[in-house]
């Protein structure tokens, strides 16, 4: 109690692409969606006991994302995605 800690900061990015890929049968488009990200969060404060909290420091997150759908029959749309 009674510390003071600095205010906490973050900045973060994205960017991305949607497309829709007509087919040469005539089913719905292929749905195609990529992005990429980065997410930076400086003087984390966080609660280590009921009565004390403590900056833990900073914290990253970037990465990349894919995803596909498509029509396989009339019936089935198959979708995936993955990312890292």
């Amino acid at each position: 109690a009674g510390s003071n800690f600095d205010l906490s900061e973050a900045s973060q990015w994205e960017v991305g692409l949607k497309a829709q890929l007509e087919r040469a049968d005539g089913k719905r488009p292929t749905e195609l969606t990529l992005s990429i990200y980065d997410i930076s969060r400086d003087d984390i404060l966080t609660q280590i006991s009921p009565t004390e909290v403590s900056n833990i420091g900073n914290q990253k997150s970037r990465g990349a994302e894919v995803s596909v759908a498509f029509d396989a029959t009339e019936k089935w749309r198959i979708g995936g995605n993955a990312s890292y």
